[in-house]
């Protein structure tokens, strides 16, 4: 089981994951396609604040790219 920090998800989310909201389990997931087929890990509940915040972040800084 892996150890997750913020600096940790920040990085997978730099070299490509994409953070996902999983609404069954009520956690946030980081997702990534590699060989035609999705990895993802689940992400305890005590990031859900730290992820949404990043989630917020990334959209609005992609949407003033535009």
């Amino acid at each position: 089981m892996m150890e997750w920090t913020e600096e940790k998800i920040l990085e997978f989310v730099k070299q490509g994951w994409t953070l996902s909201w999983d609404k069954t389990n009520q956690k946030y997931k980081l997702q990534k396609r590699i060989n035609g087929k999705v990895k993802s890990y689940t992400l305890p509940k005590k990031f859900n604040e730290f992820c949404s915040e990043a989630v917020k972040i990334n959209t609005s800084s992609s949407y003033r790219k535009r």
